[in-house]
């Protein structure tokens, strides 16, 4: 499927959201979307969805112009893995088929391609099992990996479009999800916004969006040898947070299900400052943010030079998971807090993270 964007301007409450003088995509094309939040990306995207009509400009899919009958019949040769793909208050099957008429007779290959053999295992009536409203008997990441898996029976698509669609995962889960997902959607023109940008080295194309325009189009390997290059920046501000806050030595792997979790110490880190306030999360079936909150119980404010490593020993009979689950669910925390960061990565993005104060609402 070939797409062609010519002087396209996208308005929005009065703002101009995207403008893209020109963008020609090839047929069969694997393109990666790259910048900060907020700076146009799902935009563009979305105008192959229909969330914006341009004011002025054209968009084309193989030659003729994207009006209403258009984007309808692109829709049924679209696949779609975003967070906002909704998953409906049915069984893990029915979320999976839904859109394809009929029924899809046989699961096993988006249960396998997507990894949801162990999500159906645990389901009490396995893919029988009603997810609940939105999703909400699922994680995060269980829940992008059946949007995928709904991807993966829709046949023939030609052009997929991949907005985060692994978030809530581990990041090499995420890397193998996305190569499985290329290697499946091979010949379709695919277009993929992501935050991880080393990721983006494979693609053969990446696009820089700054401030509702491309600011960057080409090769990795091209964009990064230019000077003053915004998409060497990004991967050098990737590279520096892996290699600080991702990998510092007071970081503690979350407790095996069902070990004893929760015991804090202080210790002496020059150059490192943290806040903890109002520290509440729920349990969310997860051990290890059981952790997070007795700890957080036990300490007010951390020094200018202290950060807080974990252990792990029993956690308070009192914290159970209903008392939890009821608590205001807001988390603030420093770019320093060492190993409590550690635990908040697995559910907050880095950008959030690496902010100082950040608060995250779940």
């Amino acid at each position: 499927m070939a797409i062609n964007l010519h002087d396209v301007h996208v308005v929005a409450g009065g703002h101009e959201i995207l403008a893209v003088d020109a963008l020609a995509i090839r047929p069969g094309e694997h393109v990666a979307i790259v910048g900060a939040s907020g700076a146009g990306k799902s935009s563009l995207v979305g105008l192959l969805l229909g969330w914006h009509r341009p004011v002025s400009g054209t968009v084309t899919v193989d030659g003729r112009a994207l009006g209403p009958a258009e984007l309808e019949a692109l829709r049924q040769r679209t696949v779609w893995v975003d967070p906002s793909v909704y998953l409906w208050n049915r069984s893990l099957a029915a979320n999976l088929g839904f859109g394809l008429e009929p029924p899809p007779a046989d699961l096993a290959p988006a249960i396998a391609e997507a990894e949801l053999g162990e999500v159906t295992r645990r389901l009490p009536h396995g893919a029988e099992t009603p997810l609940g409203e939105a999703g909400g008997l699922v994680s995060g990441g269980e829940g992008q990996r059946v949007r995928f898996g709904r991807g993966v029976l829709r046949p023939r698509p030609a052009l997929v479009i991949l907005d985060e669609p692994f978030r809530g995962l581990a990041r090499e889960q995420r890397a193998e999800l996305l190569a499985r997902a290329r290697r499946r959607w091979s010949d379709a023109t695919l277009l993929c916004v992501t935050h991880d940008i080393g990721e983006t080295e494979r693609f053969a194309r990446v696009l820089v969006i700054a401030d509702g325009k491309i600011a960057e189009d080409g090769a990795p390997d091209v964009l990064r040898r230019r000077p003053g290059s915004r998409y060497a920046q990004l991967l050098d501000a990737e590279r520096r947070v892996r290699a600080t806050s991702w990998t510092a030595a007071a970081w503690r792997p979350p407790p095996p299900r069902g070990r004893p979790h929760h015991r804090g110490r202080r210790v002496t880190e020059p150059a490192r400052a943290a806040t903890i306030e109002g520290c509440l999360w729920p349990l969310d079936r997860r051990d290890a943010l059981a952790a997070l909150v007795a700890g957080a119980a036990r300490i007010a404010t951390l020094g200018p030079a202290e950060r807080f490593e974990w252990s792990y020993a029993d956690v308070a009979p009192a914290l159970s998971a209903r008392a939890l689950a009821s608590a205001p669910a807001v988390v603030r925390v420093g770019a320093g807090a060492g190993g409590l960061l550690g635990i908040v990565a697995r559910k907050v993005p880095a950008r959030i993270c690496a902010s100082s104060p950040a608060t995250v609402r779940l």
